[in-house]
């Protein structure tokens, strides 16, 4: 049987990443991984994950990655907005940790964001920018470019299809008239609603990080604070890195 995995945030925790990967007994050659995005940022190793990634792909296995807001982020300074790269070392994404897994020197990395791109790399146009990420990220540069903002999944449960996206749906939006912007970075009401949503699908998301995953009406939560989960769409079961195996059933979903 061909599997679909949904793979939520991974955030540079390559070991996470790979027990979760053992655990829910992943054989490249029988599957399609679909990470929901951040790959990147706070774990440090952000270099390892993106490669397995390109070699996944180079063996031709197939692997589908959407965007998360910290890959957002590094879009946005592409478009030239040089305040979204300080942001991301500066605040609380964890860019550092991912300039450091690739090789980036301590002395350079510990220096504030402003400084860090104008004085060290010289940073200040939208081509300055590009220079700077396609020599921190090399070939890697093109998996954060090329990510999708979602994925649809026929048939999760009979009747009933399913949505992947990073941020989740938008309150009294409907799924084909939302922004991207929201299905990367989220509705906090509708994260907080325990109502379900209108639409007759169910949706799969990231972002927000929980203990364990969320199963709850019309929907499926894989965030979690420092673990890997990972959903099989054919065998309805979520597994985590720390061993958790959670069975997902309409009657959870509410269906």
């Amino acid at each position: 049987m061909y599997r679909h995995l949904i793979v939520g945030d991974v955030h540079g925790n390559w070991l996470a990443l790979q027990t979760a990967l053992q655990n829910i007994q992943y054989e490249p050659s029988g599957c399609e991984l679909v990470f929901l995005g951040d790959l990147i940022d706070r774990g440090r190793d952000s270099k390892k994950v993106l490669q397995y990634i390109a070699d996944l792909r180079d063996q031709g296995h197939e692997v589908t990655t959407l965007i998360g807001n910290h890959e957002d982020v590094l879009i946005m300074g592409l478009d030239g907005y040089i305040s979204a790269l300080i942001n991301w070392i500066d605040g609380g994404f964890g860019g550092r940790s991912t300039l450091r897994s690739y090789g980036i020197a301590e002395d350079r990395v510990s220096t504030a964001g402003d400084r860090f791109l104008f004085d060290r790399y010289e940073v200040k146009t939208k081509e300055d920018a590009r220079r700077f990420l396609a020599g921190v990220f090399g070939d890697h540069l093109s998996i954060i470019e090329k990510s999708e903002y979602s994925y649809y999944i026929k048939q999760f449960f009979e009747g009933i299809d399913a949505f992947a996206c990073h941020g989740g749906l938008t309150t009294d939006i409907r799924i084909d008239k939302t922004p991207p912007v929201n299905l990367v970075w989220g509705d906090e009401d509708w994260m907080r609603s325990t109502k379900p949503h209108k639409e007759r699908i169910i949706a799969i998301y990231g972002h927000w990080h929980f203990d364990r995953p969320r199963i709850e009406a019309k929907r499926i939560g894989l965030g979690m604070e420092g673990e890997v989960a990972i959903l099989s769409i054919e065998d309805h079961v979520i597994v985590t890195s720390d061993g958790e195996l959670i069975e997902v059933t309409r009657e959870q979903l509410k269906i």
